[in-house]
This record gives structure tokens, C-alpha cells and sequence, in this order.
């Protein structure tokens, strides 16, 4: 009894299709796990250069905004220091003026009243602007005084600042014109400093 296997194996050996079989299964179960890694794999740096880019990109954003912010600050600066020049320049170019010589101005201002205007006064201020009040017969005799001013060459701008309707007992426009209605008006306006003498 020593020549008997101690153990009977029923099963039939595996043929060599069979064991081909199983190999080539194992082969394909061990490429598709590489290949799902690989995918994984190219997933997880594709995603990982995308956060790159993006934390670039966002930091060349900040950068690029941070650079127009210094130039519109700069610019800003440069625009408020011409403009202080500028005023600088004009204030020098003016400053032994005094209100005593606007008497020329006025002979100016008053040479454009017609004679259906009366002017109740002038007023100068430091910074060359005018205004005056007064009463004419009709808005028409205002614009021809209006349109006198604008073509002066030392006025650089002129404007109507208000106009109201008033009856002629309130006048000092004389009762022998027959007008029934007075026209006030407030005008202002400015002159060129380039033009002051």
C-alpha cells in the first residue's frame, strides 16, 4: 500500500488552452489596472498644471491690475500737479492785479448796454469772473448785450444766470417809453487772464 497516492485527485489536470486562457486573462486584468492608473495618472496632472495655470494666470491678473492702478494714480497725480501749475503760472502772471483795475472792465462791460438797458450794478471777484445786475425793455436787448460780451476778446466766457419779469413801477427805466413789462436780468462771466493788462 505504499505505491497508492495518499490523496485521489478527481479533477482533471487543466489543458493548455485552458492554462492559456487563465494567463492571458491575468495579462489583460494587469493592463487594464495600468491603464485605468495611466488614466488616472494623466487625469491628476492635467488638473494639477490647470491649477498651476490658473494660479499663474490670477497672479498676472493682480499684477497686470495692480500696474494700471499705479499709472491711474500717477496719472492722477501728474493731471492735479499741471493743474496746480497752471494756476500757479496764471496767479503769477496776474497777481499784482487788484479789483481798482477792472475800471477798464467796466467801461467794457457797459459799452454793450444798449440804450433800452439800465445796469443796477458790477461785481469782480480774485478769480477774474464778473457779474452784473440789470433791467432792459426785452429779452432781444439782452441777447444784443449778451452777444457783444461774447465777441470781446478779454471775456472769456458770458452767461445769463437769471431773468425775471417786473412791472415798470419797479423800474427805474423812465414811464416815457410806454413799457408795460421790465425785464431784470443777472449776467455773468469771466475774463482771459492771458488778455489782462
Amino acid at each position: 500500500m505504499s505505491n497508492l497516492p495518499s490523496s485521489i485527485n478527481l479533477l482533471m489536470p487543466p489543458s493548455d488552452k485552458e492554462i492559456k486562457k487563465t494567463v492571458r486573462r491575468s495579462k489583460i486584468d494587469l493592463m487594464s489596472v495600468v491603464v485605468i492608473f495611466v488614466f488616472v495618472l494623466c487625469g491628476v496632472v492635467i488638473l494639477v498644471f490647470d491649477m498651476v495655470l490658473k494660479s499663474k494666470k490670477a497672479k498676472l491678473i493682480d499684477e497686470q491690475n495692480a500696474v494700471i492702478n499705479q499709472i491711474n494714480n500717477k496719472s492722477e497725480v501728474e493731471r492735479s500737479q499741471r493743474l496746480i501749475n497752471d494756476k500757479w503760472i496764471s496767479l503769477k502772471s496776474v497777481k499784482n492785479y487788484t479789483v481798482t483795475d477792472y475800471s477798464e472792465k467796466i467801461l467794457l462791460l457797459s459799452k454793450h448796454l444798449g440804450e433800452n438797458s439800465v445796469v443796477d450794478g458790477f461785481s469782480f471777484a480774485n478769480d477774474y469772473t464778473f457779474t452784473f445786475n440789470g433791467q432792459c425793455k426785452s429779452l432781444k436787448d439782452l441777447i444784443l448785450i449778451i452777444d457783444g460780451l461774447e465777441n470781446e476778446s478779454l471775456i472769456e466766457n458770458v452767461g445769463i444766470q437769471s431773468i425775471s419779469f417786473a412791472d415798470e413801477s419797479d423800474s427805474e427805466l423812465t414811464n416815457d417809453s410806454g413799457w408795460e413789462k421790465v425785464l431784470i436780468f443777472r449776467v455773468f462771466g469771466s475774463f482771459k487772464l492771458n488778455e489782462i493788462e
